[in-house]
């Protein structure tokens, strides 16, 4: 679909970038970051969890992405000005999504979303926490049919995203509550499938969980020290 839009033409011929790059062209830095949003993975720190991604490092034609430090190297070198150049890129790309679906628009609205807070020192507001404890409890439903490594690298997937998301703040007991959530969500799912007579807390505790069956807890992210 890019290529039937003319994406990497029209970014070639639009931004101004006399930075030197050696990982890969420069297009395929912007291409990258473009790919990320579309996945909503939003922050630079995000795209550590899609460096080896089948579908992007395919899409670039790379083995791996490079490291965040650089991007951000990369972004440091532009000048004021390709911030213009970004938005008239993103005009003309509008424009052209428009036309190629056959879509006349007479009047747009934005819905922003104004549940969490973007900026250092964000914390997880209440709907987020709802939000991510119903998608764990979706994915865990009894018809569930997959291996359960399989429905563990999903899940622990869903929460390393939403995690992510939140890199600083006050933390702890948004991801305790989760935590236990997705204990409560975890321990239910496997006692129906393994058919335990009782509520399954000896047999799936907290310790087993988010040890031997590998689920990943958010805790232990909030705990880590910062590099």
């Amino acid at each position: 679909m890019l290529e039937k839009l003319k994406f990497q033409q029209l970014v070639e011929e639009t931004l101004t970038v006399k930075r030197e790059t050696r990982a890969m062209p420069w297009y395929q830095f912007v291409l990258s970051m473009v790919l990320a949003l579309y996945v909503e993975f939003s922050r630079l720190q995000h795209l550590r969890f899609l460096a080896r991604d089948p579908m992007l490092v395919g899409i670039l034609r790379v083995l791996e992405l490079p490291p965040q430090c650089t991007f951000w190297r990369f972004l440091a070198s532009l000048h004021l000005t390709v911030a213009q150049q970004l938005v008239e890129v993103q005009r003309q790309m509008r424009q052209r999504v428009w036309e190629a679906a056959n879509v006349k628009l007479s009047s747009v609205t934005f819905d922003t979303d104004t549940t969490v807070h973007r900026y250092t020192g964000a914390s997880p507001a209440k709907k987020s926490i709802a939000r991510i404890k119903q998608k764990v409890g979706d994915h865990l439903v009894p018809s569930q049919v997959g291996t359960w490594p399989e429905v563990r690298d999903q899940l622990n997937q869903m929460l390393k995203g939403w995690a992510a998301y939140f890199s600083y703040g006050t933390r702890r007991s948004a991801y305790q509550a989760i935590d236990h959530h997705v204990h409560d969500c975890v321990r239910h799912f496997l006692r129906r499938r393994h058919k335990v007579p009782t509520r399954g807390n000896t047999q799936f505790s907290f310790a087993k969980v988010f040890g031997e069956l590998g689920v990943f807890r958010l805790r232990k992210v909030q705990s880590a020290p910062r590099s």
